[in-house]
């Protein structure tokens, strides 16, 4: 079994806003004894958060180290949703947006279609491209909107309660 704790990197503060916004959304919930067996006889989403690009090492962070064998955030989403053979996948920016500014940086889901052949390079489910490409990359949003982590985690539960989603699985 996988713990929330160990999925949400340690982060007291993260985790105990995820289980207070799982709580208030009803439809997802926050367990600490989370299975993959448990997680498959649901409907179950993957939701990415995002790293502001222009935060320290951003490309460590979400793409990962492939020579170190280090998944960042994006890699290790694509690999749990592969795994628990999640029905969405969601994945944020990260870009710190001011109210009403726009934009800057590339679409996460656009970005994942390019960078997926590099995928291949960390082995295992993540060397299946041709299945990547074809299978998930459909299921997959953006969510580039959030101004914040807690806006990022609000808006990824929205976005797995209105695709019918009862399980969520955050990767930060």
């Amino acid at each position: 079994a996988t713990s929330r704790d160990s999925l949400m990197a340690g982060n007291p503060a993260c985790s105990a806003l995820l289980l207070a916004l799982c709580c208030l959304v009803g439809r997802c919930t926050a367990r600490s004894d989370v299975s993959s067996s448990s997680l498959r006889t649901s409907r179950t989403a993957v939701v990415v958060l995002g790293y502001d690009p222009r935060g320290l090492n951003w490309e460590r962070v979400v793409w990962g180290d492939r020579a170190a064998g280090l998944l960042g955030r994006v890699p290790q989403g694509v690999a749990v949703a592969v795994s628990l053979e999640a029905e969405l996948l969601v994945l944020g920016s990260g870009e710190m947006l001011a109210p009403g500014e726009r934009a800057r940086v590339e679409d996460p889901v656009a970005l994942l279609g390019r960078r997926l052949p590099e995928l291949a390079a960390f082995g295992g489910d993540l060397a299946r491209l041709p299945d990547l490409r074809e299978r998930l990359l459909p299921r997959c949003l953006s969510e580039c909107f959030a101004q914040n982590t807690r806006a990022e985690i609000e808006s990824g539960l929205r976005l797995c309660a209105s695709h019918g989603i009862d399980q969520a699985v955050f990767v930060s």
